[in-house]
C-alpha cells in the first residue's frame, strides 16, 4: 500500500516513525507499562490490538477529517520542515525530526549536523544562580543567547557549538503560566556569532545569534524586545 502512494511530499520515515509512536517504542519502560496498547508490532508487520466496529470507524473517520482540516489550517503555504512562529513542545519536535528518543531535557540538541536551541528569556528566581543565563533580545534581530555551563572557548563543547556555525531556535518568555507549562515559539535559525566567556562563575559562552527573519511585532511585547525610537 505505503509504494502506491504518489504524493510527493509523503515521507515513508516520518510515517515509520509514527507508527512506531503510536507503539509506544520511544517511551520509558515505566511510561509503556502504563499506557493502554492499541497496537502491536511484530517485526515490520503492525496490527491493532482490538476488533474493529462501525463506532470505531466512525471515530477514525472524525479524527481525520479533525486532523487533517487542522493540518491545513496550521501548515497551509508551508515548504519547510519547520512551521515559522508555529508552537512547538520539545516532545513535538523530536516527533518531526523522527528522533529515536521523545525526551530531552537540556536546552540544547543536536540532530544531523544540526543544533537546536531551546530558550527562556525568563528565569525562575528559585534555581542556581549559575543557570540563570543571559538570553535577552538585543533587537529585533539579534538574540544574545548563553550556552550551557562547562562550556568554553577551547574545549570540546565550545567547539562544536561555533563550528555549528548556525542553529534553528525556540523561545517561550517563561516555563510556566498560572500553572501551565507554555510552548516555545519557533523563530527560525540564526547565524552565532561573537562568542566570548561569560561572567558565569561555571563558565560558559554567550553568543550573538543574528537572526535570519526579523521577529514580527505581535511577539516583540512577549519577548520584551526594546523599541527603537524613531528620528
Amino acid at each position: 500500500m505505503i509504494e502506491n502512494i504518489k504524493d510527493e511530499s509523503f515521507s515513508k520515515t516520518q510515517f515509520d516513525h509514527a507508527l512506531d509512536n503510536l507503539c509506544y517504542e520511544f517511551y520509558s519502560e515505566k511510561e509503556q507499562n502504563i499506557k493502554i496498547t492499541f497496537i502491536n508490532k511484530n517485526e515490520n508487520n503492525y496490527s491493532l490490538t482490538f476488533d474493529i466496529n462501525d463506532s470505531y470507524v466512525e471515530f477514525i473517520h472524525d479524527l481525520l477529517d479533525y486532523g487533517i482540516n487542522k493540518y491545513y489550517v496550521d501548515f497551509y503555504g508551508c515548504n519547510t520542515l519547520l512551521n515559522l512562529y508555529y508552537t512547538y513542545d520539545r516532545t513535538s519536535l523530536l516527533t518531526v525530526l523522527c528522533h529515536h528518543t521523545l525526551s530531552c531535557r537540556e536546552g540544547i540538541f543536536y540532530k544531523d549536523n544540526n543544533v537546536y536551541l531551546f530558550v527562556d528569556l525568563k528565569k525562575d528566581e528559585s534555581i542556581n544562580e549559575w543557570l540563570k543565563y543571559e538570553d535577552k533580545f538585543i533587537n529585533d534581530g539579534i538574540l544574545q543567547w548563553e550556552s550551557q555551563i562547562s562550556t568554553t572557548l577551547t574545549n570540546a563543547k565550545g567547539r562544536r557549538l561555533i563550528n555549528m556555525g548556525q542553529a534553528y531556535i525556540f523561545v517561550r518568555k517563561i516555563e510556566r503560566e498560572d500553572g501551565i507549562i507554555l510552548p516555545y515559539i519557533y523563530i527560525g535559525r540564526g547565524k552565532l556569532s561573537n562568542p566570548r566567556a561569560s561572567k558565569n562563575i561555571k563558565q560558559s559562552l554567550l553568543f550573538d545569534i543574528i537572526l535570519d527573519n526579523k521577529i514580527p511585532e505581535y511577539l516583540k511585547y512577549d519577548f520584551e524586545i526594546p523599541s527603537v525610537e524613531a528620528d
